[in-house]
């Protein structure tokens, strides 16, 4: 059971307000893969979050936005860093990591955030908890160390460790994130197991994400060696792509284009 809080009402309480609710804001559009059964933009009173600013609470019943996704939100606890004026921000509200409540809260939360990656033409890749922007914020670790983003996920914090029931297996958590993106027809990223290729274009487009439509980041003319740390399958191109571990994007694996050594 999660804590229970004074600004708490009942299920009884809250259908009576309900209707009103959702009179007075407009209903964001429900994803096809529904982690939401009702989704109302209004702020929330909630006793521990004092001035906290979260996009989206959700547990295991359903999620509400408290700011819209084109706002900062002010959660990561690193300022006016990229934590808080770069990302959209989810709370998930659990209690430990397991029970049948807790299961569904983390469930539900891997469903949102497949659900807004995949609006945002994004992968699992681009997944990150609260506590990573601390250790950004810290010097020890920038978002250009594309190889080591999973580590500072999970490394702990001194400040906080956020989210702390999530954090354990952060790994587990972002597979299924990746799995409810691949249903939505997006692509599915598999961290891991590093290899060397040899570029054989003489004009091999770098992207910003693992999409033919992604924005390009740049282009590699050398033909040398490169190190690939994830690939990724695009469906609808049915394209393989492979993550520098530069950090400086995604390129083809297609025979054509480089050779695996």
């Amino acid at each position: 059971m999660r804590k229970e809080y004074p600004s708490d009402i009942s299920r009884e309480q809250f259908k009576l307000i309900e209707p009103e609710l959702k009179n007075a804001r407009k209903m964001t559009r429900p994803p096809k893969y529904g982690c939401m059964k009702y989704s109302v933009q209004y702020s929330t009173l909630n006793d521990n979050m004092n001035t906290v600013r979260t996009h989206y609470y959700i547990d295991d019943l359903c999620a509400w936005q408290n700011l819209e996704d084109s706002r900062c939100n002010w959660t990561c606890a690193d300022g006016t860093g990229p934590g808080n004026m770069q990302t959209i921000a989810i709370e998930c509200i659990m209690s430990g990591t397991t029970g049948t409540e807790n299961v569904k809260a983390r469930d539900n939360a891997a469903r949102l955030a497949a659900y807004i990656l995949h609006k945002n033409g994004l992968t699992a890749d681009n997944l990150y908890t609260h506590t990573y922007w601390l250790h950004v914020k810290d010097g020890r670790t920038k978002p250009s160390d594309t190889a080591n983003i999973d580590k500072w996920c999970a490394a702990p914090h001194t400040y906080k460790n956020c989210p702390l029931y999530i954090i354990p297996d952060w790994i587990g958590f972002k597979k299924l994130v990746d799995g409810y993106i691949k249903k939505l027809g997006g692509s599915s990223v598999v961290s891991g197991g590093t290899f060397m290729v040899r570029v054989l274009d003489p004009a091999l487009n770098i992207r910003a994400q693992p999409s033919l439509t992604a924005k390009r980041n740049g282009v590699i003319r050398d033909k040398s060696v490169y190190t690939i740390v994830a690939t990724s399958y695009e469906p609808k191109t049915q394209i393989t792509w492979g993550k520098l571990k530069s950090g400086a994007g995604w390129i083809s694996l297609g025979s054509k284009y480089v050779k695996k050594i």
